[in-house]
C-alpha cells in the first residue's frame, strides 16, 4: 500500500512539474515576474493570494482540459504546482540578480528535465542550459560556469571542467577580463567562486586569496555563505576527509546563525523593495536550507546530536525542526523529532506546536505569511498530531498548563487550542487533533482553559462565525458538569455586549444567527424572552439608539418585532421605556447632527401627538443640554444659518422661547473660555431668530411653516407645533 502511495505521489510530481512547464503558466508566471508585482510582494499576503488566484485557474483549464486528468485530482496536483512554480520565479530572479541576466530568458530556459522526483529544481542542469545558451554574453556564461560547473557539469573530472571554464576565459578580452577582476571585489557571495576561479587561471594566484586555505576549502567557505549547494556539493567531495570530520560541525552551526539572518533580512531586504533598488543581490532564503540539510546528511549519529544541542542553545528551540517543515523536507521532520526528545526544551516543543499549527492556513500577521502553496503542499494537519502524539508527558503537561517564563506567563497551549479552532477551512481532521490535545489534559488543567478569557474567545469566536458544533466540541472536550456547563454558557452570553450585537448582527443582517446562539444558551422559550427584553433595554436601549441615529428604520422594526411578541408590549416599549430613558439623547443625536428628517420619522415611529413632539423637543434642550453638547458646538460654532434651522426647530411657541431666554442667560453667566465664546455667538444668533420670530407672530414676515434644507440638501418639512 506504501508503494502504491509512494508512485502516486511521484506521478503527481511529474504531472505537476509538466504543467508547471507548460507555455500558457510559464506565461502567467512572467506577468507575476514584474517588478511592481514580484519583487515586493512574493511571500506576503496580496502577492501569494495573487499568486494562489492565478495558478489555481491556469491549473484547472489545464488539467481538466489539455490534460483530461479527473477532478479528484486536480486539488493536490494544484498544491504541487505552487511551490514548483515558486522556485521557477526564485530561480530566475536569482540568476537575474547575481549574473545580470535577462530573467525573461532564464523562466523560459527551464524545462522538465531541469527538475528531480520530489518536484525540486535541479540547478547544475539549469545552469548547464545556460552556459549552452550563446544569447548570454560570454562574461554571463563564464561567471556561470565558475559557480556551477565546480559541481561538473560536463563531465565529472575536474580537467574537463576547468578546460571548459578556461576556454570561456581565454575567449575573453583583456578589458573583459579587467572588469570581473575589478567588479568580484564588489559583487555578492556568490562572486567570490568567480574571483577565485578568475585567480586559479591567472597564474595560479588563487592563494593571495585564501589565506593559507586550500583551494578547495575556501570555495567550500565561500559556497555555504552563499548558500550555493552546487558548489558545496563538488567542493565537499575535494576536500580532504579527515578536514571534513573537524569541519562539518562548525560549518553547520555557524550556518544555522547565518540562516537565522537570513531569515530575518529576507523580510527588510525582500519584501521591503531593497532588492529592486539594486542595493544587494537576492539570494532566496530557501538555498540555505538546502545547504544545511546536505550538511546534516553527511554526519554521523553522534554529530547531529551535537548539532541539535548546539542549534537549541543558541536559538532557544529547534531552528532544524523549524527548516524540516518547509517543503520538500517535511518527511525527515519527525524522523528528526525523535532523536530530539531530552534535548529540546519544553518551551521550544511549544513554540513549535505554534508553528506547525500557523503553517496548516498560514499566520494573519503579515510578516508571517507561508510561501505560496505551503499550506497545501504538505499535510500539516498529519505532522501536528504524529508530533504531539509522539511526545513525551512532560511536554503535553507543559503545554497545558500556564508555566511562569521570565517575567510573563507562557500560553501556548490556550494560543494551540485557538489556532485549532480559527482555522477557516475546518476538517475533520482539526476534529481529530484538537479531541487528542483536551483528551491528554487533566480535570483541573480541562476547567482552567474553558474558564479562560481564552477559552471564552474561542467559543465566541466559533459563535460569531456561526460554527455553533464548533462550540459544543470545546465544552464536550472539556468534560465539565452540566451545572458548569449552564454556567459558562451565560457568563458567555453576557461576554457579548450590545455594541457587538449591534455592528456583528443586526447591522450584517445575521440576526437569526444571534437567535440561535441565544437559543443555545437557553434552551427554555420564557428564558428566551426574558433575555431579549433585557438586551432591548440594555445601556439606555443602546441598540435602538444606534439604528435610529443610523436611520436603518426597517432593522429598529425587525429587532423590535425579535424582542417582543405583541403590539402591547412594542407600545409599552416605546412609552415606558425609550421614551423615558433615551428619547432626549436619541432626538438630541439627531438634531446635533442636522437629522431633520430622521426626528421626524422618530415622533412618528414612537406615535408621538402634537404636544408630545413640543414636549419632547423641550426636555431635549433642557434636560439632554443640547446647547452644551461638544457635538453641537463643533457643528454649530460659526455657522450662523445651522443655529438657525436649530433655533426653529426647537422654539416653536412663545412660552418655550421665554424659558430658552431665561436658561441662556443663566448658561452664559456660568460659562468661561471657549464656552463664553461660543454662547455669545449663540446669543446673536438666537437673537436674529427671536426678531423673525416676534415678525412672524405678527404675521409680517414668514409663516411658521417652513423648508428646511437637511445636509443631503434634501427638502423637509417642518411643521410647527401649536
Amino acid at each position: 500500500m506504501k508503494y502504491v502511495k509512494r508512485l502516486k505521489k511521484l506521478a503527481m510530481v511529474k504531472v505537476a512539474v509538466l504543467a508547471c512547464n507548460h507555455p500558457d503558466v510559464k506565461n502567467e508566471i512572467l506577468v507575476l515576474m514584474k517588478s511592481e508585482n514580484y519583487d515586493r510582494k512574493f511571500d506576503e499576503g496580496c502577492g501569494k493570494l495573487k499568486w494562489n488566484e492565478i495558478l489555481e485557474k491556469k491549473a484547472e483549464l489545464l488539467l481538466g482540459g489539455k490534460f483530461g486528468l479527473p477532478k479528484c485530482l486536480h486539488e493536490d496536483i494544484t498544491s504541487l504546482m505552487k511551490p514548483i512554480g515558486l522556485q521557477m520565479l526564485y530561480w530566475a530572479k536569482y540568476v537575474e540578480d547575481n549574473f545580470i541576466c535577462y530573467r525573461y530568458l532564464c523562466h523560459k530556459n527551464l524545462n522538465t528535465s531541469h527538475f528531480t522526483s520530489q518536484g525540486t529544481l535541479c540547478k547544475k542542469k539549469a545552469a548547464k542550459d545556460l552556459i549552452k545558451d550563446e544569447r548570454f554574453s560570454k562574461v554571463q556564461r563564464y561567471k556561470l560556469a565558475c559557480v556551477f560547473c565546480v559541481e561538473g557539469v560536463l563531465k565529472s573530472t575536474e580537467n574537463e571542467i576547468k578546460r571548459y571554464a578556461y576556454n570561456l576565459w581565454c575567449k575573453l578580452s583583456r578589458s573583459e577580463r579587467q572588469k570581473i577582476y575589478s567588479n568580484c571585489a564588489k559583487e555578492s557571495q556568490e562572486m567570490e567562486l568567480v574571483r577565485l576561479w578568475t585567480y586559479r587561471f591567472n597564474k595560479n594566484k588563487w592563494k593571495r586569496l585564501t589565506n593559507g586555505k586550500s583551494f578547495w576549502f575556501y570555495g567550500f567557505e565561500k559556497a555555504v555563505e552563499s548558500g550555493n549547494l552546487v558548489a558545496v556539493k563538488y567542493c565537499w567531495e575535494k576536500i580532504n576527509p579527515r578536514c571534513r570530520d573537524v569541519i562539518l560541525l562548525d560549518t553547520a552551526v555557524n550556518l544555522l546563525k547565518r540562516k537565522r539572518n537570513a531569515t530575518s533580512d529576507y523580510h527588510k531586504l525582500f519584501v521591503e523593495d531593497m532588492y529592486a533598488a539594486g542595493k544587494k543581490p537576492f539570494v532566496p532564503r530557501d538555498y540555505y536550507i538546502d545547504v544545511l540539510i546536505f550538511l546534516i546528511s553527511k554526519m554521523p549519529e553522534a554529530e547531529k546530536k551535537k548539532l541539535y544541542k548546539k542549534d537549541v542553545e543558541i536559538n532557544g528551540y529547534s531552528k532544524v525542526l523549524s527548516y524540516l517543515l518547509e517543503w520538500p523536507y517535511q518527511n525527515n521532520f519527525l524522523v528528526t523529532a525523535n532523536r530530539l526528545w531530552g534535548d529540546l526544551p519544553e518551551r521550544g516543543y511549544a513554540k513549535i506546536l505554534l508553528y506547525i499549527v500557523n503553517k496548516i492556513e498560514g499566520s494573519k500577521d503579515r510578516k508571517k505569511k507561508l510561501k505560496c502553496g505551503e499550506e497545501s503542499s504538505c499535510n500539516y494537519r498529519v505532522i501536528f498530531r504524529e508530533f504531539w502524539r509522539k511526545s513525551p508527558v512532560h511536554y503535553k503537561r507543559y503545554v497545558l498548563s500556564d508555566k511562569m517564563v521570565g517575567v510573563r506567563v507562557f500560553k501556548e497551549g490556550k494560543d494551540i487550542l485557538s489556532k485549532l479552532f480559527a482555522l477557516e477551512n475546518f476538517t475533520p481532521s482539526d476534529t481529530r487533533n484538537i479531541q487528542l490535545v483536551l483528551s491528554c489534559a487533566t480535570k483541573e488543567e480541562k476547567e482552567n482553559v474553558i474558564f479562560s478569557d481564552d477559552g471564552r474567545n474561542i467559543c465566541l469566536k466559533a459563535l460569531e462565525s456561526g460554527k455553533i458544533k464548533l462550540a459544543d466540541l470545546f465544552i464536550q472536550g472539556c468534560s465539565i458538569s452540566e451545572r458548569k456547563v449552564r454556567q459558562f454558557k451565560e457568563e458567555l452570553i453576557s461576554c457579548i455586549n450590545v455594541s457587538e450585537i449591534h455592528k456583528k448582527f443586526i447591522l450584517v443582517d445575521k440576526l437569526s444567527l444571534f437567535d440561535q446562539i441565544v437559543r443555545w444558551v437557553y434552551p427554555i422559550e420564557m428564558q428566551v424572552w426574558e433575555f431579549r427584553k433585557k438586551i432591548a433595554s440594555s445601556y439606555k436601549c443602546y441598540i435602538f439608539q444606534q439604528l435610529i441615529f443610523e436611520e436603518q428604520w426597517e432593522k429598529v422594526e425587525q429587532f423590535l418585532t425579535y424582542c417582543f411578541s405583541t403590539e402591547e408590549e412594542m407600545c409599552a416599549f416605546k412609552e415606558r421605556e425609550f421614551l423615558q430613558v433615551a428619547g432626549e439623547e436619541s432626538h438630541g443625536s439627531l438634531i446635533v447632527n442636522s437629522k431633520w428628517q430622521a426626528a421626524q420619522v422618530l415622533f412618528s415611529w414612537l406615535g408621538l401627538s402634537a404636544n408630545g413632539v413640543r414636549e419632547l423637543k423641550k426636555r431635549t434642550f433642557f434636560d439632554f443640554a443640547v446647547a452644551k453638547n461638544e457635538s453641537f458646538n463643533r457643528n454649530m460654532a460659526d455657522k450662523p444659518e445651522q443655529m438657525d434651522l436649530f433655533c426653529r426647530w426647537c422654539f416653536t411657541d412663545s412660552e418655550l422661547v421665554k424659558e430658552f431666554e431665561v436658561e441662556l442667560r443663566q448658561w452664559r453667566d456660568r460659562s468661561s473660555g471657549e464656552e463664553t465664546e461660543f454662547f455669545n455667538g449663540f446669543n446673536l444668533a438666537f437673537e436674529k431668530f427671536l426678531l423673525d420670530f416676534y415678525e412672524d407672530q405678527r404675521g409680517v414676515k414668514r409663516k411658521l411653516e417652513d423648508d428646511v434644507l437637511d445636509g443631503s440638501n434634501k427638502k423637509v418639512k417642518l411643521q410647527a407645533q401649536d
